[in-house]
C-alpha cells in the first residue's frame, strides 16, 4: 500500500470514527446548540480544517445567520448573517443541493463570499447543504475552511453530506420534542375547559414521539453497520499495512460501533415498552424464570451460576414483557460481580396477600444507599465502561415494564455485599392448566 493510500485509510478511519461520535451525541443531547457546536468542531477535526461553521436558514429564505462555528473571531458566530443572493455559494447550495467546494476563494470568479469570510483568513472552503424535515425549507448549511489553498475531495464531501445528514435527524429530532412540549404547555393552560381534548392531544403527540425516535434508531443503525463492517475489513485485510496505532484506531471504531448498536437496541426495547398496551394474562412465573435463566447462563457461561426456587406461585403478566424483566435483572446480577468471582443468584417468590414479590438475589458488588432510587434511570450508570460496560438502560427497562404491568419494583443492597431486587405483581389464583397453555404459546 502506497503513502498515499496509507493516507486514505487513516483519512477514511478517523471520518468514521466522527461519525460514529456525533451519531450518539445526536441521538442522547436535547441540546441544539451543543449539537451544532460540536458537529463543527468534529468536522474541522476529521478533515484538519481551520474553520467550520453552521449557517441557519432564517424565515424570509434568503437570510442565513451563523448559527455555530468554530475557529471564527468574535462577532460572527450568533451575530454575522449572509444573503443568499444569486452569485454566493450559499444560494448556489440552498437551490440546487449540491456541494460547493473553492481551492481558492481569492481566484474565485464564480461566487462573491461575505466579508467575515475573508477577514477570518479564509481561503479554501466546501460546503453542504442541511436538508430540512419533510415539505419543510432546508435547515441550512455545513462548510469548513482552511486558511490555505486547498483541494477538498469528493471524498471530504461525501463525508460531509453524510455528516450534514445526521445533523438534520438531529435538528428534526429536538423539533419535535419541541414541539411536543409546548403542545404540552398550551393544553396544560386549558386543562379546567379540555380535559378530555388534552389527553388525546398528548397521547398523540408521545405516540409520534416514540415512533420517531424508533424510526431514527433504526436509521442510525444502517450507517453504524456500515462503518463497522468497513472498519473489520481493514482490520482483516489490511491490518499488516495499517501498523499497531492504525490497527488501534479501527479497533476503537469496532467497539465503538459496538458499544451504539447495544445502545439502539436498548432505547428500542425502552421505546417499544413506552407504547406498551397492558395485555396482562396467567403466567407461570417458574417457568418463565426457569427460561430466560438458561439464556442467561448461555450468554455469560461459568461467570454466573443461577437457582431457580421451584415452588413459585401463579401470577397476572404480560408473558414478553416479564421476560425481558427478569432478563434484565439477571444480567445486571451477573454483570456486577465481585472481581474475579463468580456470581451466585438466586430467583424465589414471596406471595404478599393478593399479590406475589419476584426476588432476584446476587452476592455482588452492591449499591450504596444513596444511589438505589436513580439507578432504575434513563443512562444513569455508577461505574465506567472499561469496569462494567453496558448502555445504562436495562434497570430502566426493568421499571417501565414492571410499571406497565401495574406492579411496583425496588431493590434492597448495601455496597459490598450483594443486591435483592425485586418486582410485585398481581397473584393470579389457581389456574395452572391456563398457566401450562401460556407457557407452550412461548416455548
Amino acid at each position: 500500500m502506497g503513502d498515499a493510500e496509507q493516507r486514505g485509510q487513516k483519512d477514511l478511519l478517523r471520518q468514521q470514527a466522527t461519525l460514529a461520535r456525533f451519531g450518539e451525541l445526536a441521538l442522547k443531547s436535547d441540546d441544539l446548540d451543543e449539537i451544532l457546536t460540536e458537529a463543527c468542531r468534529l468536522a474541522g477535526e476529521a478533515l484538519g480544517t481551520d474553520l467550520a461553521k453552521v449557517v441557519e436558514l432564517q424565515p424570509d429564505g434568503q437570510t442565513l445567520l451563523v448559527r455555530a462555528g468554530v475557529g471564527w473571531k468574535p462577532g460572527v458566530v450568533g451575530e454575522a448573517t449572509i444573503r443568499a443572493e444569486e452569485d454566493t455559494s450559499e444560494a448556489y447550495a440552498l437551490k440546487t443541493g449540491k456541494p460547493m467546494i473553492s481551492r481558492n476563494i481569492e481566484t474565485e470568479t464564480r461566487f462573491r463570499y461575505p466579508t467575515f469570510l475573508i477577514e477570518n483568513g479564509a481561503k479554501a472552503v466546501a460546503n453542504v447543504l442541511i436538508i430540512g424535515a419533510k415539505d419543510e425549507p432546508p435547515f441550512g448549511i455545513l462548510q469548513v475552511d482552511s486558511r490555505a489553498p486547498r483541494d477538498f475531495t469528493d471524498a471530504d464531501t461525501t463525508f460531509l453530506s453524510g455528516y450534514a445528514n445526521l445533523i438534520a435527524a438531529a435538528v428534526a429530532r429536538l423539533r419535535t420534542v419541541e414541539a411536543g412540549r409546548a403542545e404540552e404547555a398550551r393544553l396544560r393552560l386549558a386543562l379546567e375547559q379540555q380535559v378530555e381534548e388534552r389527553t388525546a392531544a398528548l397521547a398523540r403527540s408521545n405516540a409520534q414521539l416514540d415512533a420517531f425516535a424508533h424510526t431514527i434508531s433504526h436509521d442510525l443503525r444502517a450507517p453504524l453497520r456500515a462503518m463497522e463492517g468497513f472498519a473489520r475489513i481493514l482490520l482483516d485485510d489490511f491490518g499488516a499495512s495499517l501498523g499497531a496505532k492504525g490497527g488501534g484506531y479501527a479497533g476503537r471504531i469496532v467497539t465503538a460501533a459496538e458499544r451504539m448498536d447495544r445502545l439502539i437496541t436498548d432505547l428500542l426495547a425502552y421505546s417499544r415498552l413506552q407504547r406498551y398496551q397492558s395485555t396482562s394474562r396467567v403466567v407461570d412465573s417458574s417457568r418463565t424464570a426457569r427460561r430466560v435463566s438458561d439464556e442467561v447462563r448461555t450468554e455469560f457461561g461459568d461467570a454466573v451460576e443461577i437457582e431457580v426456587i421451584s415452588s413459585m406461585p401463579l401470577i397476572l403478566a404480560e408473558p414478553v414483557v416479564l421476560g425481558q424483566v427478569l432478563s434484565n435483572l439477571l444480567s445486571n446480577a451477573a454483570k456486577f460481580r465481585r472481581e474475579g468471582a463468580r456470581a451466585h443468584v438466586t430467583v424465589r417468590a414471596e406471595p404478599r396477600g393478593d399479590r406475589v414479590r419476584l426476588w432476584v438475589e446476587d452476592d455482588g458488588i452492591g449499591v450504596a444507599p444513596e444511589h438505589q432510587a436513580r439507578i432504575f434511570d434513563v443512562f444513569e450508570r455508577l461505574h465506567g465502561q472499561e469496569a462494567y460496560p453496558g448502555t445504562g438502560i436495562g434497570l430502566a427497562v426493568v421499571k417501565k415494564g414492571v410499571e406497565c404491568m401495574g406492579g411496583a419494583y425496588g431493590v434492597e443492597s448495601a455496597l459490598g455485599h450483594g443486591s435483592r431486587f425485586w418486582i410485585e405483581l398481581p397473584a393470579a389464583g389457581d389456574s395452572p392448566e391456563q398457566a401450562e397453555r401460556e407457557g407452550e404459546a412461548l416455548a
